[in-house]
């Protein structure tokens, strides 16, 4: 069975702000994916979500203590 070309296609509510400012922020501190994980001490599944936009942080003030930022700051990282 194949999928009309007019019908949508699903995605997720994503949250691509927070995910390109995790995004923006690791690869100013020249960290790998893995590394950043380990600095806020989440599994690498887990950070992969949260930058992807797929999955949302319950604890978004612990996460931003934990890179000793604010949520300002996390939006507003220069590219």
């Amino acid at each position: 069975m194949t999928r009309k070309k007019d019908t949508p296609v699903y995605k997720p509510n994503r949250r691509p702000d927070l995910g390109r400012g995790l995004q923006r922020l690791r690869e100013q501190r020249g960290l790998t994916l893995q590394a950043m994980a380990d600095s806020i001490d989440v599994k690498l599944p887990t950070y992969y979500c949260w930058e992807k936009g797929e999955r949302f942080p319950n604890d978004l003030d612990g996460l931003l203590a934990k890179l000793g930022v604010t949520l300002t700051t996390l939006f507003d990282v220069p590219k």
